[in-house]
């Protein structure tokens, strides 16, 4: 299945509440950037499930006809702020579950896939941040996407140092390439493990000079998801064959 195929988003759920069933949607990448401002850190988790809610919480009777995500919120804010903790807490129940990269490291195993050859395949690993004693769905998903955040913020700051460290690349192109691209979710673990999955980025399980990373198909719909002219999708494809390269 291809990558832009996985990102139609189909319900993870549904749930009871009194203005009627509604369904538990996933979020995107622009989604997520809303919700999260220019740092999860400086927001409260109520403000956090506030900005949420209104993107993956919809009316059961007011999605598309093929079952998808409607375009536009189909709850007023008076109907969200009128939810139940309860049905708040069973919404993010849903939403955390199938958001796993933000408590599970993904691993890479390596597979033999149809051709013979040997790939790596990324998957995810046993949960790193586990939800503690008392702590409820609303407090525990803005600890994990305070901890995501540092943890982008890491990796931007492994890979933009040699990359927009390169005597080739201009002034602006660097600083678009850090503040759109690096800093964002491009390079998210979640995001490359499902392109991993999805078979849009295949590697020859090997690190270093040895490593062969396919990225053709991932770049492609990434071009056409955000935009982006050739020269930034060039060095986005260079730093993310680096990172994959990197990995055993």
């Amino acid at each position: 299945m291809k990558l832009d195929q996985l990102l139609k988003f189909k319900p993870l759920g549904f749930i009871d509440s009194p203005v009627g069933k509604l369904a538990v949607f996933g979020s995107s990448v622009k989604d997520m950037e809303t919700v999260r401002g220019k740092s999860v850190k400086d927001i409260t988790p109520q403000e956090v499930v506030r900005r949420l809610l209104p993107r993956i919480l919809h009316k059961d009777d007011a999605l598309k006809e093929d079952g998808t995500r409607p375009d536009a919120p189909t709850l007023t804010d008076e109907q969200l702020s009128g939810l139940s903790a309860e049905v708040v807490e069973a919404a993010l129940e849903f939403f955390i579950e199938h958001n796993e990269h933000l408590y599970r490291p993904f691993v890479s195993k390596g597979i033999t896939n149809e051709k013979g050859e040997r790939v790596t395949s990324l998957e995810f690993g046993d949960v790193q941040y586990p939800k503690k004693d008392g702590e409820s769905n609303v407090e525990y998903l803005h600890r994990l996407l305070v901890l995501d955040e540092e943890e982008m913020k890491r990796q931007m700051e492994k890979l933009a140092g040699p990359l927009l460290g390169a005597a080739h690349f201009s002034d602006k192109l660097s600083q678009s390439i850090k503040s759109n691209l690096l800093m964002g979710d491009t390079i998210n673990p979640g995001v490359l493990s499902r392109a991993c999955k999805a078979g849009e980025i295949t590697t020859n399980q090997q690190s270093g000079r040895g490593a062969m990373v396919e990225v053709k198909s991932f770049i492609a719909w990434l071009g056409k998801k955000r935009e982006l002219p050739k020269d930034e999708l060039d060095q986005v494809r260079n730093a993310i064959i680096g990172e994959i390269s990197a990995r055993k």
